[in-house]
């Protein structure tokens, strides 16, 4: 199981590691629903939550000490790839070689890119295969290799790929967001999400979702600001209201912010909910 792999892999005692130069959010696959970009230290009891969603069998205590081996972690989720994950900390050579092996349910293959050679893990009794391209790099996912190639091709002097992304979307998920109270999410393609968000069917002829989660008073819910961009800007006062009548009864605030842009703050949400976005 992921569990008992990440348990051996993460809680073994090193050194830091180096972290790779590397654009995570360019590894995680194109065309999905929602991404997030999450600064670890700020939100470690939940992603801590996350993994415990995520993973059956794993033990709080085991997802805290994971969690704390983790500083910064990129998120895709919403298609038939199910959830992927990019993420960077330290990650030890030798519990990675002792933790994947057959014994433990774990089949190696090795693929050669242009640069390196990489060693792929597919469980034998889960869906999810991973692959660490260096040491302070982690890609987890139900199809790792696509990942690994994109990684390989970044170290061979590629440029990181915005594909779907406006440049000042990408730019505002990419940005490093560490040591700042807010988990940044876009959704750069939102048709598809807009029924889980709003839980309405309609489509109100949005463009992009971007915005930040933080932490609401209530520790059982979070609170979310966002920012919808419209198609077309004549419609921006009717699509403003088709969204207040989307998130009723959510108390939040709606109101149009720019000539394409509509603002929503005060937006609560469970964290439970939100992690149902993720498909878990």
């Amino acid at each position: 199981m992921l569990g008992a792999l990440t348990l051996s892999v993460l809680l073994a005692s090193c050194a830091s590691l180096p972290r790779a130069e590397v654009d995570l959010l360019s590894l995680l696959p194109a065309d999905e629903a929602l991404y997030l970009h999450v600064p670890v230290r700020s939100y470690e009891d939940v992603v801590t939550s996350l993994l415990l969603q995520a993973v059956p069998g794993l033990s709080e205590k085991d997802g805290v000490r994971i969690v704390k081996r983790t500083d910064d972690l990129y998120l895709s989720a919403g298609s038939r790839n199910g959830v992927s994950l990019a993420s960077s900390g330290s990650y030890p050579k030798a519990a990675i070689k002792a933790a994947l092996s057959e014994k433990n349910g774990w089949k190696a293959k090795t693929i050669h890119g242009s640069v390196a050679e990489y060693t792929l893990y597919n469980s034998i009794s889960s869906p999810f295969s991973l692959s660490f391209p260096e040491l302070g790099v982690a890609c987890i996912s139900e199809n790792v290799e696509p990942m690994v190639r994109t990684y390989d091709a970044l170290l061979g002097g590629a440029h990181a790929s915005s594909d779907g992304f406006s440049e000042s979307l990408y730019a505002y998920l990419a940005e490093n967001v560490s040591g700042k109270e807010e988990i940044r999410f876009a959704c750069p393609n939102p048709q598809s999400f807009t029924k889980l968000l709003f839980g309405s069917k309609q489509n109100i002829g949005l463009t992009a979702i971007s915005g930040s989660i933080s932490r609401s008073k209530n520790e059982q819910n979070c609170a979310l600001s966002l920012l919808l961009e419209v198609s077309d800007p004549r419609t921006i006062k009717a699509t403003a209201a088709l969204v207040k009548l989307a998130i009723f009864p959510v108390a939040a605030q709606v109101r149009i912010a720019g000539e394409r842009t509509i603002e929503i703050t005060e937006y609560t949400m469970s964290w439970k909910k939100l992690y149902s976005l993720f498909g878990i």
